[in-house]
This record gives C-alpha cells, sequence and structure tokens, in this order.
C-alpha cells in the first residue's frame, strides 16, 4: 500500500454489520490519530469509541448525513477540547481534530477497514445532541462521528478517477 494509501482511501456508506474490528486495529487507528499535528502541539483531541449498537443506531438518527451509521459495527465521535491541559481557549479546535480525522481514515484504510466522516461541528443543534448524548463536559466540543468497518463491496480502483486537478494549484500568486 505506502504512498498509494491516500489514492486508495475511500468514503465507505455501507458497511459489514456481523464483522467486528479487532481491539489491536482500533488501538492502531487511535495512536495514528494521535501522532496528527496540531496547533502549538496542543494535542487537543479527545476520543469517544462506540460499539453499542443502540447507542450507534441513536448517533445515525442525528441527521440526514449519519444514516449509514445503521451499519457500521463501530463508530469514533472525534471530540476537542477548548481548554487542553487547562490553557486558554483552543482557537484551533477544529483543525486540530480535522488532522486527527484525517489520520484515523488514512489508518483505517492502511488496516483494510473502511471509513466514513460525518461531520458535527459547527452546527450547535448537531453538536448538542452529540453533547446531550455523550455527557460532554462544556469545555468539549464534538466535531465529527467516523464510521467504521468493513466495506460491503469492494472498490475496483482500476476505475479509481484522477481527482488532480493542475488549474487548482497556484505558485507565488492566485
Amino acid at each position: 500500500m505506502g504512498e498509494d494509501i491516500f489514492f486508495q482511501r475511500r468514503s465507505v456508506r455501507s458497511f459489514i454489520l456481523d464483522k467486528d474490528i479487532p481491539s489491536e486495529d482500533i488501538e492502531y487507528i487511535l495512536k495514528a490519530a494521535m501522532h496528527a499535528p496540531s496547533a502549538n502541539n496542543t494535542q487537543s483531541w479527545e476520543f469517544i469509541v462506540i460499539k453499542d449498537r443502540s447507542k450507534i443506531d441513536e448517533m445515525s438518527k442525528t441527521h440526514q448525513y449519519t444514516k449509514p451509521l445503521s451499519s457500521a459495527p463501530l463508530a469514533i465521535l472525534v471530540c476537542a477540547d477548548m481548554k487542553p491541559n487547562g490553557k486558554d481557549i483552543n482557537k484551533f479546535w477544529e483543525q486540530n481534530a480535522s488532522a486527527a480525522i484525517e489520520n484515523i481514515l488514512l489508518a483505517a484504510t492502511y488496516r483494510g477497514i473502511g471509513s466514513l466522516w460525518m461531520g458535527i461541528a459547527p452546527i450547535e443543534e448537531y453538536m448538542t445532541k452529540m453533547k446531550n448524548m455523550f455527557a460532554l463536559p462544556e469545555h468539549v466540543n464534538p466535531v465529527a462521528i467516523i464510521a467504521l468497518g468493513y466495506a460491503k463491496t469492494n472498490f475496483d480502483m482500476s476505475k479509481r478517477e484522477n481527482r488532480f486537478e493542475q488549474e487548482k494549484v497556484h505558485y507565488e500568486k492566485y
């Protein structure tokens, strides 16, 4: 896989529900998440791993784009601590969490596990639902839900479109 991992990652919306993810793969994915860069090295992320079927089903009703959770055997709620280590307000919480999320997606792909990033922040309604559902402290914001599992369908990598667009690359000025 190596460098091609970036081109193999897919958004998976249908999972094999009864195929569990081994705990060593979950730990690998979380370690990868925590090796993401963060502003001022705050490492302001928090992760809630959810295997409980009733919780995942409840999460799938958060908004129209979380429905794929209904077939996912596992979800990770990625959160951001607004006051990491008791420091001042973390102004880059969304960026820090997003870097961790990308590492989750790539680590899952590397381990042959499908994933889907479903946004929560900055929509207050969705954030409030997750804060209440998981009893998050006031200074912790939910950023996204990541569905994880084995894809029901195999992707034909030979049919993968080239997303590189030279016209979107600018040097020195727009």
